[in-house]
């Protein structure tokens, strides 16, 4: 009886010696990785908003920032190119659209629900 008590609590106390190595080593492995994804997404953050501004500096789009100078609407100018044939005459300017990407996700959200 005795040896099986003792094989019992050998057995938890290694499961529970396993246990905090594992959680100690995963929890490092993630806190890093945690720390490398905020990074990477800052580093996309900046990129996509040096694009945007250039894009808005071009004059393809304009942007919409809240009072903290967060983009949050980004409206595209859609011009249509000619392919074959180059016009002279402004007719083709009239036919400017512009689209917005807060119309856009409202319309993909409606759909799925």
């Amino acid at each position: 009886m005795t040896d099986i008590c003792s094989n019992v609590i050998s057995l938890v106390i290694s499961v529970l010696i396993g246990g905090a190595i594992t959680l100690l080593v995963a929890g490092r492995y993630y806190a890093k990785a945690a720390k490398d994804l905020k990074a990477e997404a800052s580093e996309l953050l900046r990129l996509s908003t040096m694009t945007l501004r250039a894009l808005e500096n071009a004059g393809l789009c304009t942007l919409y920032r809240d009072s903290k100078e967060k983009i949050v609407d980004i409206v595209i100018r859609i011009q249509p190119h000619s392919s074959s044939v180059r016009s002279t005459s402004s007719e083709h300017n009239h036919c400017e659209q512009e689209v917005s990407f807060s119309e856009l996700s409202q319309v993909s959200r409606s759909t799925l629900t």
